[in-house]
């Protein structure tokens, strides 16, 4: 008899930490944007503002890569990053250097 738990608790136990992982960065994110937005003078609803959020992003995935190494997600992380990186180029008309 395996000592493994059932795949039912292995997914669920999956799904538990990308949700964690996702929490985690969006906080993190969201408090380092009002740190910010104060220390800039930065405000609200402005255009500065909404620049600001926009630049944030590629920050926000580099939170969440290392969130995802935290949780032991970060291979699952880092295919799902590749895939929408590949659909964005394709959706602009960029190939990859394979020619696929």
């Amino acid at each position: 008899m395996s000592s493994d738990p059932p795949k039912a608790q292995n997914k669920t136990l999956h799904y538990v930490l990308i949700l964690l992982m996702f929490a985690c960065t969006g906080f993190t994110i969201a408090r380092l944007g009002g740190v910010l937005m104060g220390w800039l003078d930065i405000e609200r609803f402005s255009w500065q503002y909404w620049f600001m959020w926009v630049a944030l992003l590629p920050l926000y995935n580099v939170v969440l890569l290392l969130f995802s190494l935290v949780f032991g997600k970060f291979q699952y992380v880092r295919e799902k990053q590749r895939r929408t990186w590949r659909r964005i180029k394709k959706l602009f008309g960029f190939s990859d250097k394979s020619g696929q």
